[in-house]
């Protein structure tokens, strides 16, 4: 490779820049889709235009607090992942491991699996329940979370469960869905990985879990139904 760094490190800044705004522009799209979902799905009408529109500023507030989160957790991880990796790549080249080795690339990546459930948790709060409240009230992401959080502080139990059965949810999907592949001989996994296509037919799934952090949010009391406060 050193007689090629003259051409190679240029590619290679250049295909991480493009990867990075590629990230990054599907990352607002996600975040302005998340509204035009929501509002589909909550006023049951098939439009775009509409809350592409009227939701222009919630979206682009969850994507800034999106893309912060995004950063923070990379930049967590990123030492991680670099520990794991110049932990191993010696074992490998040498042929041996040795215990120190071994323990601390075991111990770094304990690390990253308590790091993944927290980033799980903030993204899904914030899909599941965030969202709503910004899209019912009109607010912004941050001020949207202070309220998500006084609510959460006060019904921490309820939302534990709410997250073990979306554990349990989530697998139960997972394993249906994987049925479903090996029923059809990788038919139906071959249909679902078309972009289009799969969502389309993965849309009663999407609906569903759209509408039941919809439905957990009301039992909390007529101020956090985003039907009555539309």
């Amino acid at each position: 490779m050193q007689p090629n760094l003259y051409w190679i490190i240029p590619v290679a800044i250049v295909v991480a820049v493009l990867a990075i705004a590629v990230w990054v522009a599907v990352l607002w799209l996600s975040s302005r889709g998340h509204f035009m979902f929501l509002h589909c799905v909550a006023l049951d009408r098939p439009e775009i235009g509409l809350p592409w529109n009227r939701y222009a500023r919630e979206g682009n507030s969850l994507f800034v607090f999106r893309l912060i989160v995004s950063i923070i957790a990379m930049v967590l991880l990123t030492p991680v992942v670099a520990g794991i990796i110049l932990l191993i790549v010696p074992m490998v080249t040498q042929g041996a491991a040795t215990v120190a080795g071994v323990l601390g690339a075991v111990g770094l990546a304990g690390l990253a699996l308590l790091l993944w459930p927290a980033w799980w948790v903030v993204a899904r709060l914030t899909r599941d329940f965030v969202v709503p409240i910004q899209f019912a009230r009109g607010l912004g992401c941050i001020d949207a979370w202070r309220i998500l959080l006084a609510l959460v502080s006060s019904n921490i139990a309820n939302f534990v469960i709410y997250f073990l059965f979306q554990l349990a949810l989530g697998a139960a999907i997972s394993i249906a869905v994987f049925a479903i592949v090996i029923v059809t001989c990788c038919i139906a996994g071959c249909l679902l990985a078309i972009p289009y296509l799969g969502t389309v037919l993965f849309l009663p799934v999407l609906v569903f879990q759209r509408s039941y952090s919809l439905y957990y949010l009301a039992q909390f009391g007529p101020e956090w139904n985003v039907l009555t406060n539309l």
